[in-house]
C-alpha cells in the first residue's frame, strides 16, 4: 500500500475483503440493537472488513460520525453502518449506540450515506463495515490519464511483492 501510494498516478489505496460491485464476494450477518436479540427481529446485512482508507478510496460519504483510525485502539471493535442499517434497526442518532450480531458487540462510530453495492435497480440493503486488514483485495484510485503506464507500474510493484501470485484487475 505504501509503495503504491508513491506512484504519481495513484491517488489512494485501500485493502479490504469486499467491493461494492455486484457479483463479488459477500457475507451476511443478522444484527440487533445491543440487548434486543431476544425481543426484536434481526436485521440481515452485509458485514465487510475494511481499512481506514476504504471510504476515501471508493468515495463513500460519511453522513455522521467519523471514519476508522489506527490511532484509536477501540476502533478494532468499532463499526460504521449505512443509513439503511440505521433505519432498519430503528436507531435514531446511531453514533455511540452499540449493535450485535451474536458474536460481538460493536460500537457505532459512523454512518455512511446509502449507496448501491448490488444492482442499481434494487433496493439498498443494510451494511456494516468493520475495521481490519483483510488482504484479499487491493483497491486503487488512480488519475484517469495514461492508464497503460499506470497498469504497468502497478503490475511491476505487484510482481516485486507477490512474484508467485499473478495480478488480476478490472
Amino acid at each position: 500500500k505504501t509503495e503504491l501510494l508513491k506512484l504519481a498516478s495513484v491517488k489512494n489505496v485501500s485493502v479490504s475483503d469486499y467491493l461494492p460491485v455486484n457479483g463479488t464476494k459477500r457475507n451476511g450477518n443478522t444484527f440487533y440493537k445491543e440487548g434486543r436479540t431476544k425481543s426484536d427481529a434481526g436485521i440481515f446485512g452485509q458485514f465487510w472488513q475494511v481499512d481506514d482508507t476504504y471510504l476515501k478510496t471508493l468515495d463513500i460519504k460519511l453522513s455522521s460520525g467519523r471514519n476508522f483510525s489506527y490511532q484509536m485502539a477501540s476502533d478494532s471493535n468499532a463499526v460504521i453502518i449505512n443509513q439503511a442499517m440505521a433505519s432498519r434497526l430503528n436507531l435514531k442518532d446511531p453514533v455511540g449506540k452499540r449493535i450485535t450480531n451474536g458474536y460481538g458487540i460493536y460500537p457505532v462510530i459512523g454512518v455512511v450515506q446509502d449507496f448501491n453495492f448490488e444492482s442499481m435497480r434494487g433496493n439498498i440493503d443494510p451494511l456494516v463495515l468493520h475495521f481490519g486488514l483483510s488482504p484479499s483485495i487491493v483497491s486503487i484510485k488512480v488519475a484517469g490519464t495514461n492508464m497503460n503506464a499506470t497498469v504497468a507500474s502497478v503490475s511491476a510493484l505487484w510482481k516485486k511483492y507477490s512474484p508467485d501470485q499473478p495480478i488480476r484487475y478490472t
